[in-house]
């Protein structure tokens, strides 16, 4: 992820469903949070077929050792 760490587990658990994939990383640090976790979602670009980044999914009751993030699951556009 554009702002992850050794560690995080970016892609550990992945979810597409059409034109959207969900990138989970559940041990992810947000805001001081050790292993908060995030969910990265990206669209598929039809004209290209490269993928861009649409955002990024925190929990939110922020927790130490939330691991949001794992697993992920997409059905349509619902994650």
């Amino acid at each position: 992820a554009f702002d992850g760490f050794a560690g995080d587990y970016f892609g550990q658990s992945i979810s597409l469903s059409e034109n959207t994939l969900a990138i989970g990383s559940f041990r992810h640090d947000y805001n001081q949070l050790e292993d908060h976790g995030g969910i990265y979602i990206y669209n598929k670009i039809e004209q290209t077929g490269f993928w861009s980044f649409r955002q990024k999914v925190i929990g939110e009751d922020s927790a130490m050792f939330h691991i949001f993030g794992y697993p992920v699951y997409l059905v349509g556009n619902m994650l």
